[in-house]
């Protein structure tokens, strides 16, 4: 039990009625989340995470359109070398 009476289930996080040596949890927590608000060091690399995977999806659906247009570029090729051969 804590000193207030009721069951602290982190003895001496600091989260109930024990006192915490090191600070207050919750104190600490929302200084550290503070700085990672505050902080954009990660900012670009995610932009361009996000950025490669738009152009990845792109290129994944472009692909079929792209391979029929190929596929019959080569066919046209091979029947237009065919009569020259034969």
């Amino acid at each position: 039990m804590g000193s207030r009476g009721t069951y602290n289930a982190f003895p001496g996080a600091g989260w109930g009625g024990e006192s915490d040596t090191r600070g207050h949890g919750m104190t600490r927590f929302a200084a550290r989340l503070d700085r990672l608000h505050q902080d954009d060091s990660g900012q670009g690399l995610v932009e361009y995470v996000l950025i490669l995977a738009v152009v990845g999806f792109g290129a994944v659906a472009g692909m079929g359109s792209l391979a029929s247009g190929v596929n019959s570029a080569f066919t046209k090729m091979a029947s237009v070398f065919g009569q020259y051969i034969s």
